[in-house]
């Protein structure tokens, strides 16, 4: 078996659109314009196999069998973005075909005394009783295990250091693009390009055949205050 291809965007047809609800090639949808319409390539859809990070394993009466290593290629706009292949955790599944992946992450923060970067819980604990009046308050950024963890996960000094969301759109193929085929399925997915024969995703009968709508990603403003107060009992 060669070795399959997995080709990762950042999914910017997504992330970019400016009016939620505007219609979008889904992931089925973007597998029909690659292998049916422009006919870019062939993507491996064999439900036996299952592609990992770390190996492509086949499915069969006396289990599963680890028969190849995945080729990776992230975009040069990912990879200016600070994602690169270790931004996947150790064993993540890519699946096979085509596959938008979507992560949210919250960017948490808490109020800290200016003087001892203690929160006021803490100097409340520490001292038996709280001045509000003899403290000023700074809003930082909460660092905790799990925010340290996936900051690693980007090219150092890149991780977004506010409440993002990361949208991806992934594809496995059995074989290597050409520089065409690759060239134009980056435009597509990256770039929002028009479609070529159109005509060939009208499917009245069938709405949502080929395109979902997009939905605006609104993060939520910063509880740290409302949080801090009522944590003191302050109404």
């Amino acid at each position: 078996m060669e070795n399959p291809h997995v080709y990762v965007f950042a999914d910017k047809a997504v992330k970019d659109a400016t009016e939620p609800g505007t219609p979008i090639l889904h992931a089925g949808g973007l597998a029909f314009c690659f292998e049916n319409v422009e006919c870019l390539g062939i993507l491996e859809k064999d439900r036996r196999i299952r592609v990992n990070l770390d190996g492509v394993f086949i499915g069969s009466i006396r289990g599963e069998e680890r028969i190849a290593d995945p080729v990776i290629h992230v975009s040069d706009r990912l990879i200016q973005d600070g994602i690169t292949e270790n931004w996947f955790t150790e064993g993540w599944a890519l699946g096979n075909g085509v596959t938008a992946h979507r992560t949210h992450a919250k960017f948490d923060t808490k109020m800290v005394e200016h003087k001892m970067g203690r929160t006021l819980a803490e100097l409340k604990l520490l001292q038996g009783y709280l001045d509000l009046s003899s403290h000023r308050l700074y809003e930082v950024h909460d660092r905790t295990e799990g925010w340290e963890v996936y900051e690693r996960r980007w090219r150092a000094g890149t991780c977004p250091q506010c409440t993002h969301g990361v949208h991806l759109l992934w594809m496995v193929t059995k074989h290597e693009l050409g520089g065409y085929g690759y060239k134009r399925i980056q435009e597509i997915v990256e770039e929002g390009a028009a479609l070529k024969h159109p005509e060939a995703y009208d499917s009245p009968g069938e709405p949502g055949k080929y395109f979902s709508t997009t939905r605006a990603f609104n993060p939520q403003p910063s509880t740290a205050l409302a949080d801090l107060l009522t944590e003191l009992g302050v109404k």
